[in-house]
């Protein structure tokens, strides 16, 4: 078996003599593919993490069915292909996306999911019971068979499945998954919270604590090593970590604060190829210290919907702002009753979602147009905590571990 000296010095040479020839012995951009039109299959749909889709959402629906999935009380997300829904928490359940009737389920966490290629994802989070363990599991999306299981350094929070294999944003931790669940590399980057990574034109980005990224394509000599893609460039001043999206040549993401200086904002846009700061929006009020929290828009053409809480003196203020997602502008706002969790476009409506705990209030999933005038809402007995729009209906997970069809 070769040495590590002599196989580093054969990848070396091997890269001397590819730069030579004229290429820098990088390797290639991170594959990506495009979702169906009629699926959900990552928390925010796609690797850009539009949170978006081309789909026609319903135009004024009801509750089409209702079924029992998880049980417990947590923050469950869910994921949708063509014929299943899938939705994780303290457990993994698996329906039939007609009738809601189950069809497997596997008492393992899944605060994260994603679908790929006919293999669900499940990762723990935060809330998992094995926290102090947390593990990344593939599964046969058909049948529930396990494939595969890796332990994680941390929680999960952002899980993205590319053709290449996986991304997982941990706490503090930004990991590279192969497709079989080996080892590719582990960047534990500066700062201790959520990571969420994102992959835009063959780029890795990654939203973190205090800062966002964008990284370059690893080097061949990386490969047996082990290491991480260098930062390309790393844009500041950022007051916790959404997922980042992309819209109009900028990387665009919001923020979840605690008490900051007065007027600091929630919603930040950098340029994609620079970093440089392109625009901030949703400010604190200027006369006090509060907190605010500002979910990632989510868009439809240059124009985005995203919902904000503000904590100040203890209380809350909830609203859903229209922005044009061009330069933050604000163009309407609309004020909600309770904390929202989630935001989602379809081809004819931006839809917002919450309630339940903290603001300890019923849920609900409100439908607004481009205009921001309300189409409809529907109104449930807990907090919504995911929704998912594809073709002719809306996906919903509620904290107490129901999963409805609106339809």
């Amino acid at each position: 078996m070769p040495s590590r000296r002599r196989l580093l010095g054969g990848v070396a040479a091997a890269g001397a003599t590819l730069t030579g020839a004229g290429w820098l012995g990088r390797l290639g951009p991170v594959e990506t593919r495009s979702p169906d039109s009629d699926a959900w299959p990552l928390e925010r749909r796609d690797a850009t993490n539009s949170a978006s889709t081309d789909a026609l959402a319903p135009e004024d629906p009801s509750v089409d069915w209702e079924r029992e999935a998880l049980g417990g009380r947590g923050f469950p997300t869910l994921v949708v292909d063509r014929d299943t829904v899938y939705v994780g928490e303290n457990r993994v359940a698996t329906l039939d996306r007609s009738d809601g009737s189950l069809l497997w389920d596997a008492d393992v966490p899944g605060d994260a999911l994603a679908l790929s290629d006919g293999a669900l994802y499940a990762a723990s989070g935060r809330t998992a019971p094995d926290a102090d363990a947390p593990a990344l599991r593939a599964f046969g999306a058909a049948d529930g068979t396990e494939r595969w299981s890796r332990s994680l350094p941390s929680p999960a929070y952002g899980l993205l499945a590319t053709a290449d294999g996986l991304f997982v944003g941990c706490h503090g931790s930004l990991v590279g998954v192969g497709p079989g669940g080996g080892d590719r590399w582990r960047l534990d980057a500066p700062g201790s919270g959520a990571v969420y990574p994102m992959v835009h034109d063959g780029s890795l980005y990654a939203g973190h604590p205090g800062y966002v990224r964008r990284y370059g394509r690893r080097r061949l000599l990386d490969v047996p090593l082990g290491s991480g893609p260098d930062p390309v460039w790393e844009g500041g001043e950022v007051s916790g970590s959404r997922p980042p999206t992309v819209v109009a040549g900028n990387l665009i993401m919001g923020s979840d604060q605690a008490p900051v200086d007065c007027g600091d904002p929630a919603v930040h846009a950098f340029d994609l190829e620079d970093g440089e700061r392109a625009w901030d929006t949703v400010p604190g009020p200027t006369e006090s210290e509060v907190g605010v929290t500002a979910l990632t828009p989510a868009r439809v053409g240059d124009v985005g919907a995203t919902a904000v809480v503000r904590r100040e003196d203890g209380e809350r203020t909830s609203r859903v702002l229209g922005l044009d997602l061009d330069d933050g502008a604000t163009l309407r706002r609309e004020p909600l009753d309770a904390v929202p969790r989630a935001v989602a476009g379809s081809r004819n409506v931006f839809l917002v979602a919450g309630g339940g705990d903290p603001s300890v209030t019923d849920g609900y999933v409100r439908a607004y147009d481009q205009d921001g005038n309300d189409r409809w809402d529907v109104d449930f007995d807990a907090g919504v905590t995911a929704v998912a729009p594809v073709e002719g209906a809306v996906f919903v997970a509620l904290e107490d571990g129901r999963v409805v069809r609106l339809a």
